[in-house]
């Protein structure tokens, strides 16, 4: 299949560690707009205002041993991608200790001016310490309260700290595609593809889940 383009969009790949466990999280930045190639010298400004939005913002709600190691960026817009990264790593200081294993995430859901099927976008990020745990199965009101005001700040930062173009600010964005299913007939089963692009949709709005967030792949070894 050929390769499906988000013109104007690049994606952020913030990653870590929760102990000995890797962590990812996903997140999208676009000009209203504007869908020209990104610069390598914007590209790597996203790179840097991601490391320096996460450890004012969010590196407070994260246990000792949650680390951010790495903020790689790169232009999904255009078939000769530049890329960013800053792998400057910002540990976790957080007053609590690690919550119970490293599969569990505080979800963080965005609202965007589009309705499609399968849900909403959202993040599945590896903050919570065991002091923000109200139950077995909930967060206390006072970490999704300081989550939804940390993710403010955490997207603020970033917007800031990029260059404006056109008089606007970069946004967190979320950028949709249409699928089709192939047919993989030798092992039975179908493979969702991308098939075209849809459009580049904002964030405007997010809320932190009470209930926990899960993501078993995170328990890799």
């Amino acid at each position: 299949m050929a390769q499906v383009l988000a013109p104007g969009v690049a994606q952020m790949n913030l990653s870590g560690v929760h102990g000995a466990q890797p962590w990812s999280v996903i997140l999208h930045w676009a000009w209203p707009n504007i869908t020209q190639a990104w610069t390598l010298t914007d590209i790597q400004a996203l790179a840097d205002a991601g490391r320096s939005a996460w450890a004012a913002n969010l590196a407070a709600h994260c246990a000792t041993g949650v680390n951010l190691t790495s903020v790689q960026t790169v232009d999904i817009g255009s078939s000769t991608a530049v890329v960013g990264n800053n792998t400057t790593a910002v540990p976790g200081t957080g007053a609590g200790g690690a919550v119970a294993n490293s599969a569990m995430c505080a979800l963080m859901s965005f609202t965007i001016a589009s309705r499609y099927k399968g849900g909403h976008p959202r993040a599945y990020l590896p903050c919570g310490t065991n002091t923000d745990v109200l139950n077995e199965a909930s967060w206390n009101t006072a970490f999704v309260t300081a989550m939804n005001t940390a993710w403010t700040g955490f997207a603020n930062g970033v917007s800031n700290g990029m260059s404006q173009i056109g008089g606007q600010n970069c946004l967190q964005s979320v950028a949709r595609y249409k699928y089709d299913y192939v047919e993989d007939a030798i092992h039975h089963k179908f493979h969702k593809v991308r098939t075209s692009y849809v459009g580049t949709f904002p964030v405007n709005g997010h809320k932190l889940a009470s209930k926990f967030g899960t993501q078993r792949r995170r328990l890799a070894i």
